[in-house]
């Protein structure tokens, strides 16, 4: 899992509810990463209309005391989208075509009450903490919870800032303990300050998946209480759209669609031969061809 060290972008994804109020939100859409081929990699922000209009780029190196790590990342409005190349070590993300999607709750203290719901239903887990650096040693940034890590390259987690890490980024003790939007969040951080690139959030993400992927969102559904068909998983705005396949391919990700703030002339920008960026009114696709 590679968060970037700065602030994460998300947008709202709806816990489901049986009730006939409007179900409270409990958790956002964070972001997207993907570890592409190393031409692809070097190659994304090379085109102007796609570093000074469409996304903020930023690449950026992240320590932690866990693992250290570099990579490209398209930042928008509520949604980030994180780029590796292939690496020699062995975390998830330094192989071709891994991929995670990563969600992040609104409220401290969300992840633990997941978590009890995992046990209660016998849906494994692993929980992680990872730390920063600090004026005083080590820091919390975030805890995780990732469905149990099988072979295949796709991830699925949510997130959980810690209570000291929003302290740093000048939270208060009571912000901390209080349901924030994504919009909310990142207003706060910005300062009001309009957002300077077209990128607002990420609205799907397609993929081929193996048995064993499918049985992963099977159990990220019941973990989070999304809505599972023989084709998509759906939450609020949210969906991935899947097809399965005994010999999914290693790089599992079709396209990713993203919505933007206002609406832009048709474009088709070449990356590479692996990755168009095609743009038409206020939607965004990143294509991928592997």
């Amino acid at each position: 899992m590679r968060p970037v060290l700065f602030s994460l972008f998300f947008f709202s994804c709806f816990r489901l509810s049986a009730q006939t109020k409007a179900p409270e939100i409990k958790f956002d859409f964070n972001t997207f990463y993907v570890c592409l081929d190393s031409i692809t990699y070097r190659n994304l922000f090379t085109d102007k209309y796609i570093r000074d209009s469409l996304f903020f780029c930023k690449e950026a190196s992240t320590h932690t005391g866990e693992e250290d790590y570099s990579g490209k990342y398209a930042i928008g409005q509520t949604a980030t989208l994180e780029f590796f190349s292939p690496a020699l070590t062995d975390q998830h993300g330094d192989h071709f075509g891994d991929a995670g999607l990563e969600f992040k709750t609104r409220r401290y203290g969300s992840l633990s009450e997941y978590a009890a719901n995992a046990k209660k239903q016998q849906i494994p887990f692993n929980k992680d903490t990872t730390t920063i650096p600090g004026k005083k040693g080590m820091l919390k940034w975030y805890c995780s919870l990732i469905c149990e890590q099988r072979p295949d390259p796709l991830s699925l987690i949510m997130l959980e800032y810690q209570p000291e890490y929003m302290r740093l980024l000048g939270f208060s003790a009571a912000e901390t303990k209080t349901s924030m939007s994504p919009l909310a969040f990142n207003t706060r951080l910005s300062k009001g300050k309009k957002f300077p690139r077209l990128f607002s959030s990420i609205t799907s993400v397609t993929i081929v998946v193996s048995p064993a992927e499918r049985q992963l969102l099977r159990d990220f559904t019941d973990m989070y209480g999304f809505t599972l068909t023989d084709t998509e998983l759906t939450g609020g705005p949210f969906s991935i759209h899947y097809s399965i396949s005994e010999r999914a391919p290693a790089f599992r990700v079709q396209q990713v669609e993203i919505a933007l703030l206002k609406a832009t002339a048709e474009r088709d920008i070449t990356v590479s031969p692996n990755l168009h960026v095609i743009t038409k009114g206020k939607t965004a696709i990143l294509q991928f061809h592997y």
